[in-house]
């Protein structure tokens, strides 16, 4: 779900035409990190975003793995992002308190292009087994309560717990 060309942006934009984008990705963390998921939809397209969103996750570690074509392009982007992801001191400086936060050894970043190259598909297929688990999800599902609860609530998908604009919780 990282790229403009990922299976839930093309599903979501270009396939339903339910999104104006849609995406997803991971946020690094010491111990437990964060998958975090988003696709602003048509309102009375919520409930059926939800399926499709919740169906590429589980398509993903599943029946339908990272196939040659993504893999590739996935490997050529992460290599070719490198300069434009350090064009400021700021993100230099940024990346280089991840080594420090992470423990990371301090040649990390020198060899990075070179460990993108020799990445398997295997290996990214492994990972995602290992750390991608899309039962174990928290939905957090925005918009107007009275148009798409009915919906919502059909799916099945856990506690339902309604938060105001306040942040507080509410019946």
């Amino acid at each position: 779900g990282g790229d403009f060309s990922s299976r839930l942006n093309m599903n979501l934009r270009e396939d339903k035409h339910w999104s104006y984008g849609s995406g997803s990705y991971f946020n690094r963390a010491q111990g437990q990190g964060l998958f975090m998921g988003y696709a602003p939809v048509q309102t009375d397209k919520t409930k059926e975003s939800i399926i499709e969103f919740k169906k590429e996750m589980e398509d993903f570690v599943s029946t339908k793995p990272i196939t040659e074509e993504e893999f590739t392009k996935f490997r050529k982007n992460a290599v070719m992002q490198l300069p434009g992801s350090w064009e400021t001191n700021d993100a230099v400086a940024y990346d280089m308190s991840k080594i420090v936060r992470y423990g990371i050894d301090e040649n990390y970043l020198y060899g990075y292009a070179q460990m993108m190259r020799d990445m398997q598909m295997s290996d990214l297929r492994k990972v995602a087994q290992k750390q991608f688990h899309p039962s174990n999800i928290t939905w957090v599902i925005v918009g107007d309560r009275a148009k798409i609860e009915e919906g919502v609530k059909s799916l099945n998908l856990g506690t339902i717990k309604y938060i105001n604009t306040e942040g507080v919780e509410v019946k």
